[in-house]
């Protein structure tokens, strides 16, 4: 929860605060949290693999 919450403060120093509390903007920060991001402290695995949540499809390594 720590790591989210730093997540999300990054996310408005980036773009000047976050003017709604229903911003999509918080949406998108918690699947990419939970079930894209990899953590070192969980051997590389998303917080959902390691909760047991099979998500289906590729990861793109390169989005640019």
């Amino acid at each position: 929860m720590e790591m989210l919450n730093r997540e999300i403060r990054d996310v408005e120093k980036t773009i000047g605060g976050l003017k709604r509390p229903d911003t999509p903007i918080l949406r998108g920060l918690r699947i990419y949290h939970n079930y894209i991001r990899e953590f070192e402290a969980l051997k590389g695995q998303t917080a959902a693999e390691q909760a047991g949540i099979k998500v289906e499809g590729k990861k793109e390594e390169n989005l640019d």
